[in-house]
This record gives C-alpha cells, sequence and structure tokens, in this order.
C-alpha cells in the first residue's frame, strides 16, 4: 500500500461507517462516483465487482435507553467478472450477515454474562472477607478487597452523617463529614484531605439524594467533578451511597485509570455494585455496634465488679466482727456458767443459801452464750454471701471471656446462628448462677 492509500478506508472501511451494503458492478461505476474512488483501494487489480455487507446488531444504550446499531464488521467479495452480482446476491449475503451477527451477538452474551458472573462471585467473596475482619481493619481490608475484586484503580470510603440534636439524627439537620475516619489507598489523598473530599462536592450530593453518580469518561471533564481526582489519575468513577436501613451512613468511590467503553461498561452493573456497598455499609455498622456493645459491657462491668469487691469488703469486715464478737462472748458466757455452776455446788454443800446475784451471774453466763450462737450465724451467713460474691465475680469474668472468643470466631469457623447460641448459652448459665442476687 502506498502513501496515500494509509489514509483511504476501503468500500469495506466506508460500508462499516455508512452501515449499509455498497455493490458496485464495475471499474467504471467505481471511477465515476467520487466516493468510492477516493476510498478505494487496489489490491487486485482485475476486480471488477465488489459487494460488501456490514455485520450490524441492534441493541440498547444503557446510557441514553434509545436502541442503536452497531457494527461487528464487514462481510467483502470480490469478483474478475462485472455485474458479477446482483439484488439477489445482496440480499442473501445480507440474511447470512444478519445470522452471523446473531451468532456473534449470542457469543458476546455469552461472554458477558460470564465476565458478570465471575465479578459477581469475586464480589461475593470480597464481602466474605470484609465481613470476617475486625471491625478497627474492615474498611481498609473494603478498599482492598474491592479494588481487587473489580480491577479498579482505588476505593475511597467516607463517612458521613447528619448531626444530632437531642440524641437523633434527622436529614433536615446539617451534615458532617467524618475526615478521621476516610479510608483510601490513593496516595493523592493523603496529602490533600482538605480538598480531596469538599463540603459541598458530589459526595455530599451523593449522600443525600442517596442516587449513584456515574462518570464513564473523565476526559470529558464533568461539571463539578473534582479536578484531584482528575490529577490523581482517575479517568473513570462511580460514587455509591452507602445505605443501610436507617439511611446513608456515607459513600464509597471506585475509580479506575481507563474510560469505560460506551456499549457496555462495569457501569452497567449498578445493581451489583449498589448491593455490594450496602453489604459492606450494612456489616460495618453492626461491626461497630457491637464494638460499641462490648466497650459499654465491659465498662458495665468494670462498674459491676467495682460494686461487687466493695460489697465483698464490706461483708468481709462485717464477718470478722461477728465471728470475734462470737467468740468473746461465747468464751465469757462459758466461763460465767462454769464458775456459777461452781459457787452454786460449794453454797449447797455448805448447806448455804444460793444468792440471788449467783443466780443472776449465772443467767448472764448463758445470756452470753446465746449472744455466741446468734453471732456464730451471723458470721456463717456472711461467709456464705461472701462465697456468692465470688461466684458472681467468676460468672462475670466467664460471660465476658464467651463474648470475647465469640466475636473472633469468623464465618469460616463458625456461623452466625453458633455466635448467637454461644451468646444466649452464655446470658442464661450467667442469669441462671446469679439469681441467688435477689434472694439474699
Amino acid at each position: 500500500i502506498n502513501s496515500e492509500e494509509k489514509f483511504k478506508k476501503g468500500i469495506t472501511g466506508l460500508a462499516y461507517i455508512q452501515q449499509h451494503s455498497i455493490r458496485i458492478h464495475s471499474k467504471e461505476e467505481r471511477n465515476d462516483k467520487p466516493e468510492y474512488k477516493h476510498h478505494y483501494i487496489d489490491f487486485i487489480k482485475e476486480t471488477e465487482s465488489e459487494l460488501a455487507v456490514p455485520i450490524i446488531i441492534e441493541e440498547k444504550n444503557h446510557t441514553t435507553g434509545e436502541v442503536v446499531k452497531r457494527v461487528l464488521g464487514v462481510i467483502n467479495i470480490e469478483s474478475k467478472k462485472k455485474g458479477a452480482f446482483t439484488e439477489t446476491h445482496q440480499q442473501n449475503l445480507e440474511l447470512f450477515a444478519g445470522l452471523v451477527a446473531i451468532a456473534l451477538k449470542k457469543i458476546t452474551l455469552i461472554e458477558e454474562r460470564n465476565q458478570q458472573t465471575n465479578q459477581l462471585k469475586r464480589l461475593q467473596q470480597a464481602v466474605k472477607d470484609i465481613t470476617a475482619t475486625p471491625p478497627h481493619e474492615m474498611l481498609s481490608n473494603a478498599v482492598y478487597k474491592t479494588c481487587e475484586a473489580l480491577s479498579a484503580h482505588g476505593v475511597i470510603f467516607v463517612p458521613i452523617s447528619y448531626k444530632k440534636f437531642n440524641g437523633e439524627s434527622d436529614k433536615s439537620n446539617e451534615y458532617v463529614i467524618n475526615r478521621g475516619e476516610i479510608v483510601s489507598n490513593l496516595g493523592i489523598y493523603q496529602t490533600v484531605q482538605s480538598e480531596f473530599i469538599r463540603e459541598n462536592g458530589i459526595s455530599v450530593d451523593v449522600f443525600k439524594d442517596e442516587k449513584n453518580r456515574k462518570f464513564p469518561n473523565l476526559n470529558d471533564k464533568p461539571d463539578g467533578f473534582n479536578p484531584k481526582l482528575i490529577e490523581s489519575g482517575v479517568k473513570s468513577a462511580i460514587c455509591l451511597p452507602l445505605l443501610i436501613n436507617k439511611g446513608c451512613i456515607g459513600v464509597m468511590w471506585i475509580t479506575f485509570q481507563n474510560p469505560q467503553p460506551k456499549n457496555k461498561n462495569i457501569f452497567d452493573d449498578e445493581v451489583i455494585l449498589q448491593v455490594y456497598a450496602n453489604q459492606i455499609a450494612l456489616a460495618y455498622t453492626n461491626a461497630k455496634q457491637t464494638t460499641d456493645a462490648l466497650n459499654k459491657l465491659e465498662e458495665s462491668q468494670k462498674d459491676m465488679t467495682n460494686e461487687i469487691v466493695g460489697h465483698y469488703e464490706k461483708i468481709r469486715k462485717e464477718s470478722r466482727q461477728y465471728h470475734y464478737l462470737s467468740l468473746l462472748t461465747s468464751s465469757v458466757g462459758v466461763v460465767l456458767v462454769l464458775v456459777t455452776f461452781g459457787i452454786i455446788i460449794f453454797q449447797i454443800s455448805s448447806d448455804k443459801q444460793i444468792d440471788n446475784w449467783v443466780v443472776f451471774f449465772g443467767l448472764f453466763g448463758t445470756l452470753l452464750n446465746a449472744i455466741g450462737v446468734l453471732t456464730f450465724g451471723r458470721s456463717n451467713r456472711a461467709n456464705q454471701r461472701m462465697d456468692n460474691y465470688h461466684r458472681e465475680l467468676y460468672q462475670v469474668r466467664l460471660l465476658n471471656i464467651l463474648l470475647r472468643h465469640s466475636e473472633q470466631l469468623d464465618d469460616a469457623d463458625m456461623e452466625k446462628n453458633s455466635k448467637n447460641s454461644i451468646l444466649q448459652d452464655a446470658s442464661k448459665k450467667w442469669i441462671t448462677d446469679n439469681s441467688i442476687i435477689g434472694k439474699m
């Protein structure tokens, strides 16, 4: 091909561009039409007739919703004879091209379905891996797993919430971008955090509207898009709201280094991406609430432990007092009774009348013995209460160990219903074993 013909489209290329068949009967006809003459590439000098039929499929434009034609290729036949191809030849070849188009479209749909299925499997595995991550590492792991599953350039998690008044948040209130909790793998974000997520940018719009925004080609420089993202090498991006039952908790940016194709791209699966984002949001919220609940439980356990220890010290002091008092009164009472008994025997043997003070002395000794028995009983009950406090401390610590251990189990070791079973059994055991508290 000479230098001039390098810039020619050829009859095949012309049929591709015009999206309709071209039938040429002879060299004369080709030379008489400037359009054919200008673009014709003379591969074979003897060619007289030519028939070029494009292979066309119709498909829906995912952006506009319109049905558009797309050329997959061109069937081109040539002949050394003039007028070799008739209208019948053209119709038959167009029919054949239609069958080829259907076959190619079917192959394309199968490939797209396989790609979508593989992508869905990767996203499902990513969700499973993310939910098995400790709460403080969950978003960082979500960034890594999302990039891996979607072959993305970067991911940014931006937690946003409405300000609370009287302990409740409302969409009518002002919003807050929780910048300290933003997680991203984009290096430029670390240097320009304040400019990267703007107060009135797309992230906030998506958070308020709870609808995603797609940017398949950032070379067009869409209005309102943060130039800092484009400077970081992003060529296409999608911003998804992180939705849970109670509303939106922030947004997730997924960025790519290449523009997305117009006919079919990853953003067309926005429903799948939104479900994926929602699963991450739900897992993160649940993990965070569980951590908060465990921290509150730990604080309450500390308070309960301190209270039990305080009661224990008080009861131990009380037990000692009753013990010493029981010992003292019993000892004095026994001595008085023995002395009284001795005096009575002496006075009887001496034929003397028993003095009243001797009787009183004896009664007083007996009373002291009775007091000793009573105080010993109180001391014994105090010891039993100390044993109960020991058991309470043991059960509180056992419950804490079981709760902590159940949170460390991932899905590979035990399903959620098994975790719930552990929590329920631990709670029932703790309540049952400590029911004695209400009886004391």
